[in-house]
Parts: structure tokens; sequence; C-alpha cells
């Protein structure tokens, strides 16, 4: 897969434009001295979803043409993450990122790795360094991800093409274990994806505004993904 034409590839960034077209913008309060910050970068640079993590000082970002980017809450030490370093050389597209501020991680979606083809969920640490593989997903695109801090179990949505129709799910990572499992499967584009640290649920909204809820007990989660098994 190193020797991709560059019209695959090009298909493939398009494919993730169109993916992030149809999400509504995430974004945390942002601090006055990065708004300042922000408001002086192009269009394609600012922020389409935000993380604050305070204990750190650090504000964290997604931009629209999928690059991550930090920067200090005091509006200093602004850096692009996802660039010069080898670790990033299979990296293609970002469609999402979250955060595990407790052990200093980052976890973000990367739309096809270069060394295997297929879409993948990875890991680094904040600097953007040690990206590693947690899990490679040879027959469906994330598009969303969220991390539960209580559970220690992260969440996604992705959008796998099939000869029928295409179809969407919510799906879990159980990151002690290495298990994947799926909690729900829809012909529907599910549009949006939050874990809710208060009832302990994760809860998703199709495209009709419809909302599921779902335990995030590890018990009833593998009981859900077993009766929606996929092959």
């Amino acid at each position: 897969m190193k020797n991709l034409l560059p019209s695959g590839l090009a298909f493939i960034l398009l494919l993730a434009l169109f993916y992030q077209c149809q999400t509504s913008a995430q974004l945390s309060t942002i601090p006055p001295a990065v708004a300042s910050f922000i408001h002086t970068l192009p269009q394609d640079a600012r922020p389409i979803k935000s993380i604050t993590d305070q204990r750190n000082g650090k504000f964290y970002w997604l931009s629209f043409v999928g690059n991550l980017y930090s920067i200090g809450l005091d509006g200093n030490q602004h850096r692009r993450i996802n660039q010069g370093v080898e670790a990033w050389k299979d990296v293609t597209f970002i469609e999402d990122f979250c955060v595990n501020k407790a052990q200093d991680k980052l976890y973000f979606t990367d739309l096809m790795d270069l060394e295997t083809g297929q879409s993948a969920i990875k890991v680094m640490d904040m600097e953007g360094k040690n990206v590693e593989v947690i899990a490679y997903l040879s027959q469906e695109i994330p598009y969303h991800i969220s991390f539960s801090e209580n559970v220690k179990m992260l969440f996604f949505l992705s959008k796998s093409d099939t000869k029928r129709s295409p179809q969407f799910r919510l799906r879990f990572l159980d990151l002690a274990r290495g298990t994947k499992g799926t909690l729900h499967s829809s012909l529907s584009r599910i549009d949006s994806l939050y874990f809710d640290a208060a009832s302990e649920e994760v809860r998703i909204y199709n495209a009709h505004q419809d909302q599921f809820a779902f335990s995030t007990d590890l018990q009833d989660m593998n009981g859900l993904a077993e009766a929606f098994k996929q092959p």
C-alpha cells in the first residue's frame, strides 16, 4: 500500500471531508488567549473539535483538513502535532480524536493506515510521539471516537459499505483486553456520540435526532455485543 496512487488517496481524503461536513463542530469552551490566537488562523486550520486539558495547561483541536494542534492555555507554544516524525508516516487522515487525561494519552482515528491499507484507531502521547495502533478496522471506517475514564473503554462510530447498503455502528473497544464489540447497528447514519460520565452511559443520535442510550457496564455491553455480532 506504500505505492498508493495519488488519485486513490485523493478520493479517500474527499470521502473523509464528506464525513466531516456531515458533523457539527464539537467545541469545548475556548480560553480567551487561545481564542485570540485561533482568530488569526486561516479557516481550514480552525477547530471543528477541541478539548481543554486543565491539568497539563493545554488546549487541543482538530481542524477541518484533519490536522491536530496543541497550544498552551496562555496562548503560547502553538504547534501542529501530526507532522515531522517517523511515527506519522503511515497516517492519512484524522477524522476524530479524544484524550485520556489521566494517562496523558491521545486517541485518534486514521482513515487509512498506509502500512496495511486498513482504517485504524491509534494512540500517542500528548506531544505527538510514540504513535501506536490499538486496532485495525478492515471493513469499516471510524468517524467519531470517545473515551470513558470510568470504564477504560473507547467508543466509536463507524461506517461499513456492503453490496446491499451502508451500515452504521456504535462500537466499543476494551483497552484492557484488546477486544471489540458492537452495541448498536443501523442502516441510517448515526450523527453524534457522547459519553455521559454522570450516568455512565454512552449516547448516540441518528439523522432524525432520535436518542439511544447504552449502559457501559462491561457485562451488559458484552451481552449486547454478542447479540449484534458481525462476521
